[in-house]
């Protein structure tokens, strides 16, 4: 069974009751993609950035990063259960499929952002997704908080410079202020955005509560 057909599951934990829109984005090139791909790539990142990339192979080099993964969704207070190590993992054992594109973000060796991403492979082409898709709810990045901008820019290049791979980047899953949502697009790229289905939240008492 394709990821895309999966039935939605649970929902992450949140401290109101309301109903949070998220948004889609799919990226296709309209002038032809550059071919290039290097490990340790920082071509064309944003002037005075650090970061450098790597590709994580699927699924062995993500279980050996898993405790510095953890560590970066630790402290990340915007993350959700679906940017975790614990989710993700079993996602990509289960129900993983195609070829990854997994990015590892790094500022002088520290992890400040993972970007896991794969490419499915249809009739009607090879589509980018990112890993989690069909069962999360949300499927950003996630940045360590203070690199958001810079991290953003440098995922989207990135994937322009490895565009060869995939057909388009359906980039779904994204919550109202999503640094992808506002990162600027490559030229010759197209990118309409747009609203999808709410996800409700509940709160929850505190522990003991009655």
């Amino acid at each position: 069974q394709r990821p895309s057909t999966l039935r939605r599951a649970a929902r992450p934990r949140a401290s109101a009751s309301r109903r949070q829109r998220w948004f889609s984005c799919t990226w296709r090139s309209t002038g032809g993609w550059r071919a290039a791909r290097r490990r340790g790539w920082t071509g064309r990142l944003p002037e005075g950035s650090g970061l450098t990339v790597d590709e994580v192979p699927t699924p062995d080099g993500l279980r050996t990063m898993y405790d510095e993964w953890q560590a970066l969704w630790e402290r990340t207070p915007a993350a959700t259960t679906f940017q975790s190590p614990a989710w993700l993992i079993p996602w990509w054992r289960h129900f993983g499929s195609g070829d990854a594109v997994t990015l590892a973000l790094r500022d002088r060796k520290r992890l400040v952002g993972l970007a896991p991403f794969y490419v499915l492979h249809e009739p009607e082409g090879r589509k980018l997704l990112a890993q989690g898709i069909g069962v999360s709810d949300y499927l950003d990045p996630l940045i360590e908080p203070g690199s958001e901008v810079v991290a953003a820019a440098t995922i989207i290049r990135y994937l322009a410079e490895v565009g060869w791979r995939f057909d388009r980047a359906d980039l779904e899953g994204l919550r109202h202020g999503s640094p992808l949502l506002a990162a600027e697009a490559p030229a010759g790229w197209s990118a309409p955005v747009g609203p999808r289905e709410p996800s409700p939240i509940l709160a929850l008492p505190a522990s003991g509560a009655a």
